[in-house]
C-alpha cells in the first residue's frame, strides 16, 4: 500500500475517533465553528482523489469520509455516533482490501505499450531502412508487459522496454520511467546483472577473457586472481558459451547502439553469472590452469558501473575549453553540443566559433601542430553547433546534411532540403584527431562524420560511437517517456545518414581502434589513466 493512501486512511481514522469522543459536547455548540471538523474526512478524500488519482480499492475510505460528514448536518449525538462508526469501519476495511486485491493501484503497463508501440509503428522514421517486423515485435513483447502489469512490477516494465528499444539498434530509441529514474535504473541493473564474486570480466581484442577490478582481500584475490588474469572457464563453461546469456542481460538493462558496441560490452556481464557460488578456472602466475569456488558477496551492478566509468573515463574539463597537452598538441573538449540559450533559440552559433577561435589562434601562432577534438561521452544537442565547430577547421564549401522523406510509391528516400557550410581552415597544415566512445551520440555523430571527411583528420576510439543521426520525437506515457527517431536526415546521395541498418552493424566507424590488450587493462584498471588520450599522443608522435 502506497504511503499517500496510508496517509489518507490515517487522517480519516484519527479525525473520526476524535469526533466520536467529542460529539456529545458539540451538541451544545451546533452553530459554532467546531462542527466543520465533521467535513475534514470528506475534504481529505476529495483532495486525495484529485491529486493522487482515484483508486477503486479506496472506495471504502471515500464513502466513509462522506458518511462522517453527516455530522455536519445532524445534531443528534446518536446519529453522529452511528455515522462515524460506519465511516470508521469502512476506512479500516480499506487497508486489507488494498493489500489483498490484485487490482490495487494497478499500473497501465499494457496500455502504455500499446500506445508507445502504435506511435512508433506510425512515426518511426527508420522502419523501412531497418526492416522492422512490427507484428513479430508486438507478439514477442506484449506478454512481458502483461506479466509486469499483473505483478505490479515497475522494474519488469522497464526491463521489457529496454529490451524492446534495443531491438532497433538506435541510440535515439529509449525509455525513461517517471519518478526516481536513478532508483528504478539501479533496481533494474541489480535484478538483471546477477551476483558479485569480487571481480569483473572483460574480453580483450585478442578474444581472451580477463578479470578486472579484483577486490583485494576477496576470495578471488586470495586465490591468486588479479586484474589481467586470464579466465578460462566460468561456472563450468568456457566464456564464449555464456555469450547468449550475457547478450540477454545486456539488452535488458543497458542500451547498445550497434552490434560492435554490443559485442564489446556483453563480455562484461559474464562476471555476474552464477548462484550463491560460482566455479572459476583461470591461468595462475605459473601459467597453469587453476580452479576456485567463489561465494557471492553482493550484487554485480556496483562493480559493473565502476568498470564502465573507467572504460569511458576522461579528465573533467569545461565545455569548449582548450588545454595544451604538450608543446605540439592542444585539446578542444566538447562535452555537449549546447552553448547558451541565445544560441539555441536563434540557431546562430557564431558565438561558439568566436569562443573556440580566440582560444586556438594563439596556440597555432606559437607553432602547435596537433589538435585533438574530444567528443567522448558527448550525448549530442544542436546539429547547428556541431556544424559551427567543423566549419572552423574545414576548408572550402562542404555538404552537411539533408532533410528527407520516404516515398512509399517508389520505396526510396527523397531529399527535401540540403544544407552546406563553408570552412575557414583555421588548422591548415596541422593534424586533427577526434576522440569518440560509445557515449558519443546524435549531434556528436554529425560532428565526427563531417570531420572524418576532411584531410589530416583521424578518428580514434576504444569503441565505435553510438551512430545515430535522425531527429528525435517523444511519446509521453502514463509510466514514463518513450523517445525514438521520428524525422529523416539523409546524406548527399539521398541515403540514410550515419545510422546502422537492419543488420545493426555500425556505419560510422573509427579510423584507429584502440586495442584492448594487457597494456590497456593495466593502464585503465590499475593506474586509472586516460588510456585513449595517452594512446592518441603516442599515435601523433609516430606520424610526426
Amino acid at each position: 500500500m502506497l504511503i499517500k493512501d496510508w496517509i489518507l486512511c490515517l487522517i480519516c481514522v484519527a479525525v473520526m475517533v476524535f469526533l466520536v469522543c467529542s460529539c456529545e459536547w458539540t451538541v451544545a455548540k451546533y452553530s459554532n465553528k467546531w462542527r466543520i471538523l465533521f467535513l475534514i474526512p470528506a475534504i481529505t478524500c476529495t483532495l486525495h482523489f484529485i491529486l493522487s488519482g482515484g483508486e477503486a480499492c479506496l472506495l471504502g475510505a471515500y464513502i466513509g469520509g462522506f458518511v462522517a460528514g453527516m455530522g455536519f448536518f445532524f445534531v443528534n449525538p446518536s446519529v453522529r455516533k452511528k455515522s462515524l462508526a460506519v465511516a470508521l469501519i469502512l476506512c479500516c476495511l480499506t487497508v486489507p482490501v488494498c493489500y489483498c486485491s490484485n487490482g490495487y493501484r494497478k499500473p497501465n503497463y499494457v496500455a502504455d505499450f500499446e500506445q508507445g508501440f502504435a506511435s512508433m509503428k506510425e512515426h518511426y522514421s527508420l522502419s523501412e531502412y531497418k526492416e522492422v517486423d512490427w507484428a513479430g515485435l508486438y507478439e514477442e513483447y506484449l506478454p512481458q508487459f502483461q506479466q509486469a502489469e499483473q505483478e505490479h512490477d515497475e522494474v519488469a516494465n522497464c526491463i521489457a522496454w529496454n529490451a524492446f528499444c534495443n531491438e532497433f539498434y538506435d541510440a535515439h530509441t529509449g525509455y525513461i520511467p517517471n519518478g526516481n529514474v536513478e532508483a528504478v535504473t539501479q533496481a533494474v541493473c541489480k535484478r538483471v546483472m546477477g551476483n558479485d564474486y569480487g571481480l569483473a570480466t572483460m574480453r580483450l581484442t585478442s578474444g581472451k577473457y580477463v578479470a578486472v577490478l579484483v577486490e583485494e582481500n576477496s576470495p578471488a584475490y586470495e586465490a591468486g586472481i588479479r586484474t589481467g588474469t586470464v579466465i578460462t572457464k566460468w561456472d563450468g563453461n568456457v566464456p564464449e558459451e555464456w555469450q547468449e546469456v550475457c547478450a540477454q542481460r545486456m539488452g535488458q538493462c543497458m542500451t547498445y547502439e550497434n552490434r560492435e558496441n554490443q559485442r564489446f560490452y556483453e563480455s562484461c556481464f559474464l562476471g555476474g553469472i552464477g548462484g550463491e557460488q560460482v566455479t572459476v578456472a583461470f591461468i595462475n602466475e605459473k601459467g597453469k590452469e587453476e580452479t576456485v569456488i567463489l561465494d557471492a558477496c553482493g550484487t554485480y551492478y556496483e562493480r559493473f558501473e565502476t568498470m564502465v566509468e573507467l572504460l569511458t573515463y576522461k579528465e573533467p574539463k569545461a565545455n569548449l575549453s582548450v588545454t595544451q597537452i604538450n608543446e605540439d598538441t592542444v585539446l578542444l573538449n566538447v562535452n555537449l553540443m549546447q552553448f547558451d540559450s541565445e544560441a539555441m533559440n536563434s540557431s546562430d552559433y557564431s558565438s561558439v566559433q568566436t569562443a573556440i577561435r580566440e582560444q586556438l589562434i594563439p596556440y597555432r601562432e606559437q607553432g602547435v601542430t596537433n589538435l585533438i577534438i574530444d567528443l567522448r561521452s558527448n550525448g549530442g544537442g544542436s546539429s547547428k553547433m556541431a556544424q559551427a565547430i567543423v566549419s572552423l577547421v574545414a576548408d572550402g564549401e562542404h555538404f552537411w546534411a539533408a532533410d528527407g522523406a520516404y516515398q512509399e510509391e517508389t520505396g526510396e528516400y527523397e531529399i527535401l532540403n540540403s544544407y552546406t557550410y563553408t570552412g575557414e581552415n583555421l588548422w591548415q597544415g596541422g593534424e586533427i584527431v577526434v576522440l569518440v566512445n560509445s557515449g558519443s551520440n546524435s549531434a556528436a555523430n554529425h560532428c565526427m562524420s563531417a570531420l572524418q571527411q576532411l584531410k589530416h583528420v583521424t578518428v580514434i576510439g576504444l569503441t565505435e560511437p553510438a551512430g545515430a543521426a535522425q531527429g528525435v520525437v517523444g511519446e509521453p506515457l502514463e509510466s514514463g517517456q518513450l523517445s525514438f527517431s521520428g524525422t529523416l536526415v539523409l546524406n548527399e546521395t539521398g541515403d540514410i545518414w550515419i545510422d546502422s541498418d537492419a543488420t545493426g552493424e555500425p556505419r560510422l566507424i573509427v579510423d584507429e581502434r584502440v586495442p584492448l590488450d594487457e597494456r590497456a587493462v593495466e593502464a585503465i584498471f590499475e593506474n586509472k589513466e586516460d588510456y585513449v588520450l595517452n594512446y592518441t599522443l603516442e599515435y601523433l608522435e609516430q606520424i610526426k
